[in-house]
């Protein structure tokens, strides 16, 4: 992943198409393990407004498990899967931005709707081998 120039010796890292898609997909698991997974971002901020999270968290679960199982049925190649990604890391900035709002019924929605579209990113990394 990393090599050293010749001439001047300068540390660089070769941003392969396949080292870039690791890079972002650990980038998304530790923004989705923080967020969707019984995060303890969401959790503080959850207790920061007194907001009763227990519910939402098993929603969140079952919901990254449909989204598991829908993601391998409908991402049929490594085309598809690119563009599950493109589409899906704005869509979880956006979701992100909901949390910098009191407790609404958009955090609810927030966390269900990314973490279908996380379970569905989950399984279509599947499609970029080791």
């Amino acid at each position: 992943m990393t090599s050293n120039d010749k001439q001047g010796n300068i540390l660089f890292i070769d941003l392969n198409e396949r080292n870039m898609a690791v890079l972002v997909h650990s980038l998304f698991s530790s923004w989705m393990l923080s967020f969707l997974f019984e995060g303890q971002i969401f959790q503080q901020l959850a207790k920061e407004y007194n907001f009763a999270s227990e519910s939402i968290i098993i929603l969140s679960s079952a919901a990254m498990f449909s989204g598991l199982l829908l993601g391998g049925f409908i991402i049929k190649s490594k085309l598809h899967a690119k563009r599950l990604f493109l589409y899906s890391y704005p869509l979880f900035i956006a979701l992100s931005l909901i949390f910098f709002f009191s407790p609404s019924v958009l955090w609810t929605i927030g966390i269900i709707t990314g973490s279908i579209v996380s379970g569905c990113c989950v399984a279509a990394w599947g499609f970029y081998p080791a």
